[in-house]
Parts: C-alpha cells; structure tokens; sequence
C-alpha cells in the first residue's frame, strides 16, 4: 500500500460564505466539496467569513481570515502560499470581500516572481457587469495564470 500526499488546494476570496456575496457563497460551497477528496485552504477578508460553519465531519478544510487584500498584505500572503507549497491556487475574482483593493490583481505576478510552482486558477465571476477598471486589470493577471473559468 502506497501513501499519497493529498492535492493542496488554496481558494482565495474576498468573502466566502457570509451570505452577502453570491461569489462568496459559491467559495464556500466549492471549499466544502473540495475539502472532500483534497487538503483545502480557504483565504477571505475579515468581516466576510462564513456565516455558518462548514460541514461538521470535514477535517480537511482550513479557514484563514486576513485584514484584507491590499497591496501592504499582499507580499505576507505570496509567502505563506509559496511555503505552504500548494499545488492549486484558485483565485475567485472578483467578490465583495476584495472592496477596492489591488492586491488580488497582481497576486499571479507576484506568485510567479516568487518562484512558486502552483497552478493558478482564475475564475471571473459577473464579468459582464464589472468596472471597466476591474476588467482592465484582469489582463495583467492572463500571462500568468494556468487555467480560466
């Protein structure tokens, strides 16, 4: 019998499941049915976090609240993502939780600099009916990222 080390997953979101944000309610589901079949990690912004508890027998998902996603927290991140040697890093953008910071935007840049070997996953949720801004900056994420949904 052969040991396998189970796939680490991070999921970031500005909220995730505080039932104020349809993007973080998806997070949280999403989390919760990953946790399943993988080590998951999810990331939001203080103030955005579920506003029930996950699945009680789900051992394998981890909640992290940050003081947000700006620019000044952004480099404490990148390193405890490179670190804790993710093999997925789900970027869900963007969602309530995120407010006006930059910070998610250049995640994947940063990430990549860093030397990190995750996969980066960006999943753009309501694009239609983004900013004009928000839009923009979703291409400095594209050469970065592995997959998009």
């Amino acid at each position: 019998m052969r040991y396998t080390k189970p796939v680490l997953v991070a999921l970031l979101s500005g909220s995730a499941g505080d039932s104020h944000c349809g993007v973080g309610d998806y997070s949280f589901e999403l989390a919760q049915h990953l946790a399943l079949d993988a080590e998951v990690h999810l990331y939001h912004a203080r103030g955005h976090g579920p506003a029930k508890p996950p699945y009680c027998k789900l051992t394998s998902l981890h909640i992290h609240e940050l003081p947000g996603f700006s620019s000044l927290t952004l480099n404490s991140l990148v390193r405890d993502l490179r670190e804790k040697g993710f093999d997925i890093v789900h970027l869900q953008y963007p969602s309530r939780g995120f407010g006006k910071a930059l910070g998610p935007v250049y995640l994947p840049k940063k990430l990549a600099g860093m030397g990190s070997r995750s996969r980066l996953v960006l999943s753009l949720h309501e694009w239609t009916t983004s900013h004009p801004l928000r839009r923009m900056a979703v291409g400095e994420m594209l050469p970065y990222i592995d997959a998009l949904w």
